[in-house]
């Protein structure tokens, strides 16, 4: 976390050099580029959160601007390939979400992949943001992303987290384990859902 920290305080001292920095920007009211360092190390599963960002985040959709039904939000982004759903849910700054490698399509059925996984991201008192990550579990990837016109973004079998109307819906199941610990089993409330395309940056 200390990239996050020094974009917050750049009196940080870091072990290791700064490159120059990209321009760019995220067309999102809930995430920054602070999120985007921690969210790229996750797709790509490495340990250290990235410096330089290799993705394009590109918004595709905005609940509060394009309503929170489900025939809308497939409208929009089936197939578009890889995308990245981050929520706010009502009386909370945390954010939580989910990241779909095989991208949206209409087939009502689960789909199997090893890459998807679920989060939480939340920002301390120190303005430092902090994350928690579910990977699907091995043994259950054939369940790890679910498409259901009735449904948003949909994880797992049970589902693990699914978007419906303007509600989480989750169920505790064995998909993503220890994803209960930071998405509140049953229904909650959102406030807003942004979905991302992710488009990778060649020669980055």
């Amino acid at each position: 976390m200390e990239i996050i920290c020094y974009h917050l305080d750049p009196k940080t001292k870091l072990n290791f050099p700064i490159l120059p920095a990209r321009n760019s920007s995220i067309d999102s009211i809930l995430i920054n580029e602070q999120h985007l360092s921690i969210l790229s190390s996750w797709i790509d599963d490495q340990e250290d959160d990235y410096v330089r960002v290799p993705y394009i985040f590109k918004l595709l959709f905005r609940a509060t601007r394009d309503g929170f039904d489900a025939k809308k939000f497939h409208e929009i982004c089936d197939y578009k390939g890889a995308t990245l759903a981050v929520i706010s849910l009502k009386n909370s700054t945390d954010l939580i979400g989910g990241y779909n490698p095989l991208g949206w399509r209409p087939s009502h059925t689960w789909w199997k992949t090893s890459k998807s996984f679920l989060f939480s991201l939340t920002k301390d008192t120190s303005k430092c943001i902090t994350g928690n990550i579910s990977r699907v579990d091995p043994g259950e990837s054939d369940r790890a992303i679910l498409y259901n016109r009735k449904f948003g973004p949909s994880f797992g079998g049970a589902p693990n987290l699914a978007l419906t109307n303007n509600q989480v819906y989750c169920y505790n199941s064995n998909a993503y384990p220890g994803s209960e610990s930071f998405i509140s089993v049953g229904l909650t409330e959102m406030a807003n859902y942004e979905v991302f395309q992710i488009i990778e940056i060649k020669n980055h």
